[in-house]
């Protein structure tokens, strides 16, 4: 088995995230699985299943190809990606549903999510206790303890389109550049 096949690098794991994947791209021209996991260093398994995941949140698209020898799947940034992930990002936050029991406490507990992920954007890659650390203090929405706010805060992040949560560790990083 070869180090691609692993993912591997001189034994140390090799972190495949949505971001480096797309970073990966020249533009919009079109890649194979193949050229991606040979470009960076990954197991092609790994780097089909980011680009599936990226396709799911419209950040990239794909095209079956017929060849000589068989089908070839072709990987594509779309021109109007990443506008429209932000602005898929803007109405899945508008709204998300969240624990409160008037509507003014929601649109609070929105706006801590929505803060959790302007930081995200803004200075990602973020590990948990950044979050805590600097979003929680402004942004507490009637919290007291940080890790409950982390627990309403989390799940609702990691459904906003264009945000990556932690696979491995607690790296929570961003498809949406401002």
């Amino acid at each position: 088995m070869s180090q691609n096949e692993r993912g591997t690098t001189g034994g140390t794991s090799v972190q495949l995230t949505p971001d480096r994947v797309l970073a990966a791209f020249d533009g919009h021209a079109p890649e194979t699985t193949r050229s991606l996991a040979t470009e960076l260093n990954a197991a092609s398994e790994v780097v089909g299943e980011t680009c599936r995941t990226l396709r799911e949140r419209d950040a990239l698209a794909r095209r079956e190809l017929d060849c000589e020898h068989g089908t070839v799947t072709a990987w594509y940034r779309p021109a109007d990606a990443e506008a429209d992930l932000e602005e898929r990002a803007e109405q899945t936050l508008a709204e998300l549903s969240v624990p409160g029991t008037s509507e003014m406490m929601r649109d609070w507990r929105r706006d801590a999510v929505r803060a959790a992920f302007e930081f995200v954007v803004e200075d990602g890659p973020v590990v948990e206790s950044e979050f805590i650390e600097h979003v929680f203090p402004t942004q507490n929405a009637g919290y007291d303890d940080a890790d409950q706010w982390w627990e309403m805060v989390a799940p609702r992040l990691a459904e906003v389109p264009g945000v990556s949560p932690p696979t491995d560790g607690e790296v929570w990083t961003s498809d949406v550049s401002r």
